[in-house]
Formats: structure tokens, sequence, C-alpha cells
């Protein structure tokens, strides 16, 4: 007997994590071989969160085509804990200004909330390995399949979040590339985080869709101001009304605003 959790599974492999595919083999009842789905589920190396787990965060049922089925390494409790959990985004070719400053933040807050970035050159690689490094726990989302490291350069990063940490995507194996793979892991980034805080961003930087899905789905999102003459996102989020922030305090009256409203939901 398949159960339905195990059918999900095999239809997130079988149409490559793609969301509308996955959800359309359900809707139409696909048919499928009892036998081969048993072989797949026997045979994952890595692990697997379904909307159907009771781990899976109530928060991330609320984002945008809420993630059917994610595809881990690590420690899957990081996910599940009661810490808040701070999203850490901005520029790949972040400016030395935004790497001290991304580093000086979350080396205030790591102790307090779980860092949730997306394991991408810049400021996502700076954030992660800061909380790591000051004894924070931290979630990386992936683009790309969940046994693909990118960039490549991040290998070694790669590898400590997989034994300490957690990794995870919503793409199986070892795919490279998936058309719109980085902004469908941007919705999932904002899903998973109570609030989002962008150290350094450009105008027309992928780090807008990161924060348009964090404004729709109604996270925090906090900002560090730039030089007036700099094209800045974040300064244009300022003035939209995000929080500017300079401190980690700043960064935590934000956060337990939010925490005392999560507390009277429950």
């Amino acid at each position: 007997m398949i159960s339905p959790r195990e059918l999900l599974i095999y239809f997130a492999h079988k149409y490559q994590g793609d969301w509308a595919n996955i959800l359309n083999a359900i809707k139409r009842k696909e048919q499928f071989n009892t036998q081969e789905v048993r072989n797949l589920i026997d045979n994952l190396h890595y692990k697997c969160l379904t909307i159907f787990d009771p781990e899976y965060p109530e928060h991330l049922k609320n984002t945008y085509r809420v993630p059917l089925c994610l595809f881990y390494y690590g420690d899957i409790s990081i996910l599940a804990n009661q810490m808040l959990k701070l999203a850490v985004v901005g520029s790949r070719e972040c400016s030395e200004s935004a790497k001290n400053i991304t580093e000086e933040l979350v080396k205030g807050v790591c102790s307090d909330y779980v860092i949730v970035s997306g394991m991408a050159e810049g400021v996502d690689s700076i954030a992660h390995l800061a909380a790591i490094k000051n004894g924070g726990k931290t979630i990386a989302v992936l683009g790309t399949g969940i046994d693909y490291c990118y960039p490549p350069t991040n290998i070694y990063l790669y590898k400590e979040l997989k034994e300490k940490h957690l990794v995870i995507s919503e793409y199986p194996g070892s795919i490279n590339y998936i058309q719109d793979g980085f902004p469908n892991r941007n919705r999932i980034i904002s899903g998973l985080s109570h609030g989002v805080l962008i150290t350094e961003a450009k105008m027309g930087s992928g780090t807008m869709i990161t924060a348009s899905f964090a404004i729709n789905m109604g996270r925090d999102v906090m900002c560090v101001p730039d030089s007036p003459i700099s094209q800045s996102y974040c300064n244009r989020l300022i003035k939209d009304g995000a929080y500017l922030v300079e401190v980690p305090e700043d960064i935590k009256n934000v956060m337990e605003n939010k925490k005392i409203l999560v507390k009277n939901l429950k």
C-alpha cells in the first residue's frame, strides 16, 4: 500500500520538483507502478519533508505555491524548533562594508534566531558563515537539486551545512539547472522566515524577488541604509516602509514584536 506521502515524493522526483506538474499529477490521479514507487523510496540517500508531515512548519503553508515536498540534509529539528527564523539576503558581489555589517548583525542575533539564506555568493554565504562561526544555527535553501552545490566554490560550506545545520531544496538529486529555480527558492526563503533582513542590494537584483514575496506574505522587511547615490534597493524599501536597521538591537525590536504576534496566534 502506497501512502499519500510516498506518492508525493514519487511525483516530486518524476517531475523534478516542478510544482505545477506535481499538483496536476495529484489532481488527475495519475497512475503509478507500486514497485517503482517502493524502489524509489527505499533507495533515497537524502531525506524528505512533505506537507503531510507533522514537522512541516505551519507558517510555510501560507507561502505562494506552498512547497509540497522538500528534500534535505542535516538537522530537520532546526526547522521545527521554536526559534524565530530570520532570512538574511543581499548582493552576490557585495561591498566590503556590506560584508562587515552582515557579519556584525548576524553575530549579534544568531543566538536568538535561526539564520535562513540561499547559499549564494556574497551576502548569503557571509550570513551562513557568520552564524556558524558564532554558534548559531542556519538553514540554506537551494535553487538547484539537493545534491548539487551551487556555486561550486561553496562546497566546504555546503558540506558543513549538511553535517551540522540544514540544507533544503524542492528539487531532487543533482539537477543543476531549473528554469525559475532561484526565484522559486526565494519564495521558500521568505516563507520559512518571520522577518527578512537585506544588508545590501541594487535596483534590479534578485533580492527584489525575495523582498516582494516577503511583503506579499506579510513578513517584516528590514534594510541597512546605503549611500544616497548608490542606486540602493535598500534605500527604496526604507522609503516604502521597510524597517531601517543599523545595529542588532534594531532587528531584535522588530522580531520581538513578531514573537508576540506568533504567541498570540497560538
